[in-house]
């Protein structure tokens, strides 16, 4: 039995298993979630609501007033998770990054973190939440529906700025 060859199969294995477990175990981080909500005061019309990721298609979705749409991932592998949606209330349209990881810097929330977007009348809305340790969501952006900016990427607001959930005017149940 060669001891050289052993050896280096043993270098490779080892190399291997790291790469692999070092991936894996970012891979298998704690799951983010998405909520939309239809906060229009009218039930005239649904939102139509179209969001997807390159790897994940969330589909078309036809919402009523009130009604919500939610889904939960992992972060892929090159920290590249980009979640995009178009939105549409009768003449009101908008393109925009539900969620964004670019590299070492998540858009938004920590694992297991929540950002829940409320589309209403007055534009969209995105507070983050973490239930895991309790702390008070934070307000992510509001955009304007006239706002010709196609995408926004979910940033807290400045330190100074941040205000609880319970401070901010309430979106429609």
């Amino acid at each position: 039995m060669d001891l050289g060859l052993t050896f280096k199969s043993f270098l490779v294995i080892l190399v291997m298993t790291s790469i692999c477990k070092a991936t894996m175990g970012f891979h298998f981080s704690g799951k983010t979630t998405i909520v939309i909500e239809n906060s229009f005061h009218s039930n005239a019309n649904y939102l139509y609501l179209h969001c997807s990721s390159k790897d994940n298609n969330i589909g078309e979705h036809w919402l009523a007033a009130g009604q919500t749409i939610m889904w939960s991932f992992r972060e892929n592998a090159f920290s590249t998770t980009l979640y995009h949606c178009y939105a549409q209330w009768g003449n009101k349209i908008k393109r925009f990054n539900a969620y964004e990881f670019h590299g070492t810097t998540k858009s938004c929330c920590p694992d297991q973190g929540r950002v829940t977007w409320y589309l209403g009348d007055s534009g969209l809305r995105a507070v983050q939440t973490v239930p895991k340790n309790n702390s008070p969501a934070i307000e992510l952006t509001n955009l304007n529906w006239d706002d010709h900016r196609l995408s926004t990427t979910l940033r807290p607001k400045h330190k100074s700025h941040n205000k609880n959930v319970d401070e901010l005017p309430q979106a429609p149940v």
